[in-house]
């Protein structure tokens, strides 16, 4: 009788080293996933895992912004922030601004006569939103002083300039052409187009740098002691100024409160701090504010 042999196929077990080998894989491509914040698209939703559970949640676009907004960089001294990038600052009616909140504080700025208001939602600078001011009488003001008569200063603006070849106050502290201390920390001068510091004596302080219609620039005032900085986009020039005083008339954005010297342009943020910044300090700001509007 013939033998036949019969062979069967068996199938092997998994061995304790293969299956350890598959535990330290699979963590390793758990501990790949479980990020922080890390943000993914789900039928169109975002979503975020969450460190703290570990459980997927949604979140909006709003959140995402406050999680990677830049924020400012010196606050020490900082006396006065407006920022027409952030809706929640201002209050309109009809896109007509009565009021521009302080990021830094209570230092609202306001304008309670519809005809002197401002626009806001008209201009922007890089696609942010700006309060546009139309050369007839627009201005918003604190109602009082910000910086005392001798007190040290430094002053940002981000500001576009519709026109130039008159003199547009920015930034200001005055009343009238006849008030022999009136102060402009920054100006347009006419006679050179300077961004400029101006006071009733010895009148205007200039930059050296001149400002181009349409051009959307960084300037910036600054006192320490009797020396005097003016600068556009970070350059400019430092004179020493004797008898130093700022007028203690209302801080105003725009033109004086008698209406003089009215800003034409849009303004997108503004700056103030009590002290004179160090270069360092004032480095970090110019940085954070060219790499948000995208000036130079």
């Amino acid at each position: 009788m013939q033998q036949v042999n019969v062979q069967t196929n068996k199938k092997r077990g998994f061995t304790l080293l293969e299956v350890a080998i598959a535990i330290i894989a699979i963590a390793l491509i758990a501990g790949v996933i479980v990020v922080s914040k890390k943000l993914v698209s789900n039928a169109g939703d975002l979503v975020a895992l969450n460190q703290a559970d570990n459980n997927w949640q949604a979140v909006t676009e709003t959140d995402i912004e406050e999680e990677t907004e830049e924020t400012l960089p010196v606050t020490s001294g900082l006396v006065l922030w407006l920022d027409a990038a952030d809706s929640d600052t201002i209050t309109s009616s009809s896109n007509k601004v009565s009021g521009w909140a302080d990021k830094a504080g209570s230092n609202n700025l306001s304008q309670n006569n519809s005809d002197y208001q401002p626009s806001t939602a008209a201009d922007t600078i890089n696609n942010l939103n700006t309060l546009s001011f139309d050369a007839t009488n627009d201005h918003l003001s604190l109602g009082n002083a910000l910086i005392g008569s001798t007190e040290n200063f430094t002053i940002f603006a981000v500001a576009n300039l519709d026109v130039v070849g008159s003199n547009r106050f920015i930034v200001s502290q005055y009343s009238n052409f006849g008030h022999s201390n009136r102060t402009v920390f920054l100006i347009l001068n006419q006679a050179n187009n300077n961004i400029s510091y101006f006071r009733g004596d010895p009148g205007f302080v200039n930059s050296g740098q001149v400002v181009s219609a349409g051009v959307a620039a960084l300037f910036m005032s600054a006192r320490n002691g009797n020396n005097l900085t003016i600068e556009k986009n970070g350059t400019g020039n430092s004179s020493n100024v004797s008898s130093f005083t700022v007028a203690q008339l209302p801080f105003t954005i725009g033109t004086g409160s008698s209406v003089q010297g009215v800003l034409q342009g849009h303004v997108g943020e503004i700056i103030v701090y009590n002290r004179a910044l160090t270069d360092e300090e004032r480095g970090e700001v110019e940085t954070y504010l060219n790499n948000k509007w995208a000036l130079y």
